[in-house]
């Protein structure tokens, strides 16, 4: 029974406090519907509707439209009546085509654009879902309510029918309400407005706009307020709150088409005896008086009673018996205490987001479009705080369970950077300085501050600058330190810089480092060694392959020379038998290819170790590609291979052998004739790209490509894997070596079965020298 006699207790709170907190919600509403909100309460006692801005605000709306009804009265009425058929608008569609329309016109053409003149003769507009009609601007002979417009352009003449009719309605709108609610109708407000006929100059007849008929102003001023304003006065006189100084500016600024401005009075009686909008508000005003008043009471009550059920809810949460001697942990309560925060704060994030998304919506379907703003924000922060409240008994359960600090990650944070102090390790050096330096600037700013303020005694001014002086030559002499390590630093990097661009016998003076710089400074040296010495080695050793293989095919030249001369020797004795000339034909075919495999071993050999004297001269590269496409033309053709070129018109010098350049060129062709699919097409490219000129190869490979750019360059590598065509697999790695050596660069690219070989050379210089292929063919 004790159990649920406390949950009994702890459920009754929560709902007693979500019920307060509806009522804060409530009279939150209440007060924010109040035209009166965000003033504070003193307003409820001290100010009457009459005194109170609501009032004032109406009060400008009708002055403002009295004057707009005298200046458009003319306008719709003829003879003091309202004339549904007075020409309001003159129309030039062209030569001898005006046209008329009529005060009845215009409503009949208002409502086919969707405008409709309410009961209050304010114009609602209802959009058609139809798709706009496009319309031309129409000049504009005369409007009725404009008689006399000032054009300062010819374009203001023009306008389309659809805003002429929308301002047509606007001032007929204007004009009605002041006629059948101030004029026509009885009405708490009693004015006139007094003009003087501009056209009559010479008896200078006045013209009157009132409500009233004989009126006595002297009795009608004394039944509330008024404010009256002549021509030649330079003030308003007026036993109003608040002046109506607007009268002035609508006196000098209203036009009234051939008439003056004289004299105006308006006066409210404050009695209210007539049904219009003063009463009404009037009323509204005392009823908005009372729910304020209830507002703050609701307001009060809710908050009174949510803190005393959040009380008694923060005293009993995670018990679960009256004598306190168990707290019950839910799940939630068993994360840790900042996981449990972004636990709330996720959720807090996914309910603002389903409030903004379904709430918000839900909404606007019972609040007024004024007040969405509010409402939404209300709406939020209602969520939040529940969130958080959530949130909060979950700490508040762990904090009485005494879990809340030992499940913490700080906690657990805090314990491991612990053990990394206490541990030994020289990386610790620098923290601990920070800290001490941290430590003695704060102690030093404290006691800087401290004696400030108390510079009274002569000791504590001579103590208060030495503390000044100390402190600077502290800061100083760290920033010292700082600055020698950032440059042994700075060293240090530049060190492993040269060292990783190739300059391995880079070292550094360790006499100017200190500490762990000085360590890794030696270190550096040593690497520096190290990479030398495993260079030299790597040097020899490349040499000495290349001394083989110029050896080994120095020693195979001399048998392999007599081979193919007794081969020769054989042939000429003209042997009948059909069978041996094929052993011959083959065995002098396989004596070529060796003889070809073996210069291209010495060749290759030789252009990797650059022990290759070039000859260099300034070589037309557009017209040797064109000598190369004619030695290659009748090649490629017995393979079906189509040779297209596309090659500048004039010619372009480059510094380069001619030889070696003839060479790179030759094995490029002789590679896309082995290696070229068969009825394809091989494209031959040369631009000139600022100071380089580039030379690219590009043929559909026979065989897939499944091997990289890079490895296509090594030597005895070829695209064939198979082996099916004939070749050393050294073509390429000499063209690329040979290129390198005449300061060119040579680049292969692989896409699918796609070869693209690049060859590019800076330009020497650029030659006008007409076609280069004419110059080849003569």
């Amino acid at each position: 029974m004790k159990v649920s006699f406390t949950r009994f207790f702890k459920i009754l709170a929560s709902c007693l406090h979500l019920i307060f907190l509806g009522l804060i919600v409530t009279s939150i509403c209440i007060l924010y519907a109040n035209s009166n909100f965000g003033r504070g309460i003193t307003w409820i006692q001290s100010e009457s509707y009459i005194q109170s801005d609501i009032f004032y605000n109406q009060l400008q709306s009708d002055i403002l439209a009295i004057f707009d009804y005298a200046r458009l009265r003319d306008a719709f009425e003829t003879e003091g009546e309202l004339d549904m058929d007075k020409e309001i608008l003159t129309i030039n569609y062209g030569p001898n085509a005006e046209t008329d329309y009529t005060l009845h016109d215009i409503i009949e053409m208002g409502e086919s654009y969707g405008y409709f003149l309410q009961e209050d003769w304010s114009i609602s507009v209802i959009s058609s879902n139809d798709t706009p009609i496009q319309e031309d601007p129409v000049l504009v002979e005369y409007k009725s309510y404009d008689p006399d417009p000032e054009l300062t352009e010819p374009g203001q003449a023009y306008a389309k029918m659809k805003d002429l009719c929308y301002e047509a309605l606007s001032n007929f709108s204007r004009y009605c309400y002041v006629y059948y609610n101030i004029v026509s109708e009885p009405s708490n407000i009693s004015f006139q407005l007094t003009c003087a006929n501009d056209n009559d100059m010479i008896s200078r007849d006045t013209i009157v706009y009132t409500n009233v008929n004989n009126p006595s102003w002297e009795k009608i001023k004394h039944m509330g307020l008024y404010a009256e304003y002549r021509a030649d006065s330079l003030r308003i006189e007026t036993n109003m709150s608040q002046i109506p100084d607007y009268i002035q500016e609508l006196a000098a600024d209203t036009e009234f088409y051939d008439q003056t401005f004289q004299h105006f009075i308006i006066s409210v009686d404050t009695n209210f005896p007539y049904p219009d909008r003063y009463t009404k508000e009037a009323s509204g005003y005392e009823s908005m008086r009372d729910w304020t008043i209830r507002g703050l009471l609701m307001m009060s009550g809710g908050c009174l009673g949510c803190v005393l059920t959040l009380l008694y809810l923060i005293s009993a949460s995670g018990y679960q018996t009256r004598d306190r001697s168990h707290v019950r942990l839910y799940p939630v309560d068993r994360i840790s205490a900042e996981a449990c925060v972004l636990l709330f704060f996720s959720l807090g994030a996914i309910g603002c987001y389903i409030g903004q998304v379904v709430g918000i919506r839900l909404l606007h379907l019972v609040v007024s479009q004024s007040s969405w703003y509010y409402a939404e924000r209300l709406l939020i922060y209602v969520i939040m705080y529940l969130i958080a409240l959530l949130c909060f008994f979950s700490l508040l359960r762990r904090y009485k369970a005494d879990t809340l600090w030992q499940g913490s990650w700080v906690r657990r944070g805090l314990g491991e950077l612990t053990a990394y102090f206490t541990q030994e390790n020289s990386s610790h050096t620098a923290a601990y300085s920070y800290i001490a330096f941290v430590a003695l600037n704060i102690t030093c700013a404290c006691s800087t501050i401290y004696l400030l303020f108390d510079l009274e005694p002569v000791s504590h001014q001579i103590f208060f600058f030495a503390l000044i002086l100390a402190w600077a030559m502290l800061d100083m002499v760290s920033f010292y330190y700082v600055i020698k390590k950032a440059r042994q630093n700075e060293k240090i990097f530049q060190a492993i810089s040269n060292i990783a661009s190739g300059d391995i016998s880079y070292c550094v003076n360790v006499k100017e480092f200190s500490g762990k710089q000085e360590i890794i400074a030696d270190h550096i040296n040593h690497i520096g060694e190290n990479l030398d010495s495993a260079l030299q080695e790597k040097v020899k050793s490349e040499r000495f392959k290349a001394d083989l293989i110029t050896n080994v095919s120095h020693d195979l030249k001399t048998p392999l020379t007599s081979i193919i001369n007794y081969v020769d020797l054989i042939k000429r004795e003209h042997i009948q038998s059909e069978k041996v000339q094929g052993y011959l034909e083959v065995l002098e075919q396989k004596s070529q290819r060796l003889k070809t495999l073996t210069e291209d071993l010495v060749e290759a050999s030789k252009a990797s170790s650059g022990n290759i004297k070039l000859e260099i001269s300034d070589i037309d590269f557009v017209e040797l590609v064109y000598q190369t496409n004619g030695e290659f033309e009748e090649k490629f053709a017995g393979r079906h291979l189509e040779l297209i070129s596309n090659l500048p018109n004039q010619s372009i010098l480059i510094e380069a052998d001619g030889r070696r350049l003839w060479r790179v060129l030759e094995n490029l062709y002789n590679n896309a004739f082995k290696y070229a699919m068969s009825h394809s097409r091989i494209y031959v490219d040369m631009i000139q790209e600022e100071d380089t000129v580039v030379f690219t190869i590009k043929n559909i490979s026979e065989h897939p490509l499944n091997i990289s750019s890079e490895e296509l360059t090594e030597r005895f590598v070829r695209g064939d894997v198979s082996r099916t065509t004939e070749g050393s697999g050294l073509g390429l790695s000499i063209a690329q070596s040979l290129t390198q050596l005449q300061n060119g660069t040579f680049t292969i690219i692989i896409d699918g079965d796609l070869f693209k070989a690049c060859v590019a050379f800076p330009v020497k210089k650029m030659a006008d020298s007409g076609n280069p292929s004419e110059n080849v063919l003569e």
